[in-house]
C-alpha cells in the first residue's frame, strides 16, 4: 500500500508540473512540490522559521514548502537564492527585479516566478475542485459568469471552481499594480474553451474602471488536473 501511495503521489506531482507549466510562457518558471515531504519539514533559513513560529503545523509546512518550490523556480531562471520573507501585507517579498506567486492546497504547493523585465506581474492559483459548492459559486461569480457555466456540458461545480481559481490568480496579479483591492464582483471573466484548457479574458467593472487597461492587458489560462484545477494570469511586457 505504501509503494502504491508513493507511486500515485509521484504521478500526481508529474501531472501538476505539466499542467502548471502550461499556464505560462517559457519566460515564467514554475515548480510544484508536496507540502508533506521531508524537505518541507525544516526551514532552509532561520528568518523564514521565525515567520511561522507559533502557527499550526499545517500552515507551517505549507509556508515552508511554498518557499522551497519558489527557490527551485528561481534557480531554473538563474535567479538569486535566499530567504523569501513576507511583506507587511502578507505577500512575498521577491528579490529586486523579480516577481512571482505561490499557491497551495493541504497537500500540494506550487510557485511561479519571472524577471520583471520579462513579466511585470503574475499570479497562479491551485484549488481542489471538490471543495466548491453552489452557495460559494453564487456568492463569488457574476450572473453572466453563472449563465456561461449553465450552458457548458462540463460539471457546473468543477467549472465554478476553475472560475474561482482564475479570479484568485487575477487578484494576485493585479495586487501590486492597483491601489485598491479588487473584489470578486469587480471583475467579469469571459472564457474560451480550447484544446489545452481554457483561455480567460478579464474586464474590470465599476467602481474601479479607471484601472480597466491594467486588467484588460492580462493573459489568463486555466486547466483541470485530476481532482484539481489551476489558473494563471500574467501581464506581458508592453512593446516599446
Amino acid at each position: 500500500m505504501r509503494h502504491s501511495n508513493e507511486a500515485e503521489g509521484a504521478e500526481m506531482l508529474k501531472a501538476l508540473c505539466t499542467c502548471a507549466r502550461a499556464l505560462f510562457p517559457k519566460s515564467i518558471a514554475t515548480c510544484v512540490g508536496s507540502c508533506h515531504s521531508s524537505a518541507s519539514a525544516e526551514a532552509e533559513y532561520p528568518r523564514e522559521a521565525e515567520e511561522v513560529a507559533g502557527v499550526c503545523e499545517t500552515r507551517r509546512l505549507q509556508y515552508l514548502a511554498g518557499r522551497r518550490v519558489a527557490r527551485e523556480a528561481l534557480h531554473l531562471l538563474d535567479g538569486p537564492c535566499g530567504p523569501l520573507l513576507q511583506n507587511p501585507d502578507g505577500t512575498v517579498c521577491w528579490p529586486d527585479g523579480w516577481t512571482g506567486s505561490i499557491s497551495h492546497t493541504k497537500a500540494w504547493c506550487l510557485a511561479s516566478v519571472a524577471r520583471t523585465s520579462d513579466c511585470p506581474a503574475l499570479g497562479i492559483d491551485l484549488e481542489e475542485t471538490g471543495r466548491m459548492n453552489e452557495p460559494i459559486a453564487r456568492r463569488v461569480l457574476l450572473p453572466d459568469e453563472l449563465d456561461w457555466l449553465a450552458t457548458s456540458t462540463k460539471p457546473f461545480l468543477s467549472l465554478a471552481a476553475l472560475f474561482f481559481s482564475a479570479k484568485e490568480a487575477l487578484y494576485k496579479t493585479v495586487a501590486p499594480l492597483m491601489k485598491r483591492p479588487v473584489g470578486f464582483h469587480d471583475v467579469r471573466l469571459s472564457v474560451e474553451e480550447v484544446c489545452d484548457g481554457f483561455h480567460f479574458c478579464a474586464e474590470l467593472l465599476q467602481p474601479q474602471r479607471e484601472n480597466r487597461d491594467i486588467v484588460s492587458e492580462l493573459i489568463g489560462k486555466g486547466v483541470f488536473c485530476g481532482p484539481f484545477c489551476l489558473a494563471g494570469f500574467h501581464r506581458p511586457v508592453c512593446p516599446a
